[in-house]
């Protein structure tokens, strides 16, 4: 029976249930994941979010002269920092990791601000997330350098070649012929959808012909942060582009209990440091809100990871092949509380946890490879549902631009028939109270 197919079984043995472990064994089932959520932020590396986080590894001890990001400084600070693959590896000077900052400096960059950290003090939401869920301190990023090569990682479980942010490699995506697990999910009747804040400033003839390439105008970062908004198949589709929806949809769909099995969400306000970065903090923590309130909370887990380093300073040496350490948290009913995980992931975990979930084939041996998330799992799924409450969102208008406007002159269409309303009462009222016409009433 299909649900028995998605049933998540974690057992444990009787040993470890007596001693309160909880590494994976054998027995003890709990409820199916039907929900897979990933939120792609961007541009962070562990330790400039959780280099002082108690139980991880962080800086604490390190040679490295951090400093601590003062609330009043950090709205953006990180804009100008290079993340490319050259900055990385001269960043990394062979294992040293002694150069983040002359990185930057040589490419005309901050390279003071590369060694700034955030703490609980000013990095509230994200630090809450890890205090209810389970924090990732070995979690790195698939390659050195943007997002792009990273985000490919996640979709398709390899660079494909794609080694950078720039104007060949979006024509190089745009004529590229390869699967995403996207794709899979569609060709498998597993109901999926690609969430993306502004998705109605994107142009899809321009990504279709290829315009956005050869343009000397700055390419979309929404191509970067998701692959496969750049193929053309996913606008040309007619089910396909069914999938491709503006982030409003996502708190619709939770409320509704319609969360499809498989969500990835690209939000905006985004967690980009050259955006307003507490905003992109508070963007999440609606988005978790909107999951935790939902009817499918209890069968969902969410994957909130950042797709590269950002040109920020960590201290761990990545494994051959891999990038810098970025933060990674799971946001689940079955999480373990206030953990943190020391098991190596990249991004092609998050890629595996979802083709095992759906049986999907591995669309790379990276993928098929990387380890599970068997020890983040609870011994029994919390049965509370606690929103995260660290700040309210700003009572502004949310939607795409064409949905505000249309809010905005509904508002303008009532006001204008209220206030007519008004004047008529009142031209009636005068009419009734005058001389005039108590005489013609008598």
């Amino acid at each position: 029976m299909r649900w028995l197919k998605r049933c998540l079984v974690v057992s444990f043995s009787a040993a470890l249930l007596l001693a309160g472990a909880s590494s994976p064994s054998q027995g003890a089932e709990v409820a199916p994941i039907d929900h897979v959520v990933v939120i792609i932020e961007q541009n962070h590396t562990f330790d400039s979010y959780f280099g002082t986080y108690p139980g991880a590894n962080g800086i604490v001890g390190q040679a490295l002269p951090y400093e601590p990001v003062p609330t009043d400084r950090y709205t953006g600070p990180g804009g100008g920092l290079s993340n490319a693959r050259s900055t990385a590896l001269s960043a990394h000077h062979g294992g040293e990791l002694d150069r983040f900052d002359s990185a930057q400096d040589s490419r005309g960059r901050d390279g003071d601000l590369a060694l700034t950290y955030r703490d609980r003090a000013t990095a509230p939401i994200l630090w809450s997330v890890a205090d209810d869920f389970v924090l990732f301190d070995k979690y790195y990023s698939s390659s050195f350098g943007g997002s792009l090569p990273n985000t490919m990682h996640l979709f398709t479980g390899d660079d494909r070649g794609l080694g950078s942010d720039s104007k060949a490699s979006v024509e190089a995506l745009r004529q590229l012929d390869q699967p995403t697990v996207l794709d899979q999910l569609e060709a498998a009747s597993e109901p999926w959808r690609l969430y993306v804040g502004r998705l109605d400033e994107l142009d899809p003839e321009a990504i279709v012909s290829g315009a956005y390439a050869r343009s000397a105008d700055p390419t979309p970062s929404a191509l970067y942060w998701a692959p496969p908004l750049g193929m053309p198949r996913f606008w040309t589709d007619p089910n396909l582009r069914d999938g491709l929806v503006d982030q409003q949809q996502f708190y619709r769909d939770a409320s509704a209990g319609e969360l499809p099995s498989v969500s990835y969400v690209v939000p905006q306000p985004t967690d980009h440091p050259a955006s307003s970065g507490d905003q992109g903090h508070v963007r999440l923590q609606s988005l978790l809100n909107a999951i935790i309130k939902s009817p499918d909370w209890e069968s969902t887990a969410v994957f909130i990871v950042w797709d590269d380093w950002g040109g920020f300073a960590d201290h761990v040496d990545p494994p051959p092949g891999y990038g810098f350490r970025v933060p990674m948290l799971m946001v689940s009913p079955q999480a373990r509380t206030g953990y943190v995980s020391s098991v190596e992931h990249d991004h092609t975990s998050v890629l595996n946890f979802i083709s095992d979930r759906f049986e999907l084939e591995p669309l790379s041996q990276r993928q098929a490879a990387a380890n599970p998330f068997d020890d983040a799992l609870a011994l029994e799924p919390r049965s509370s549902r606690n929103l995260i409450t660290q700040h309210v969102l700003d009572p502004t208008p949310v939607g795409t631009t064409s949905q505000n406007q249309a809010t905005l002159f509904m508002y303008v269409v009532g006001l204008s028939v209220g206030a007519s309303g008004v004047v008529a009462w009142a031209r009636r009222e005068r009419s009734l109270s005058s001389p005039s016409s108590k005489k013609s009433t008598s």
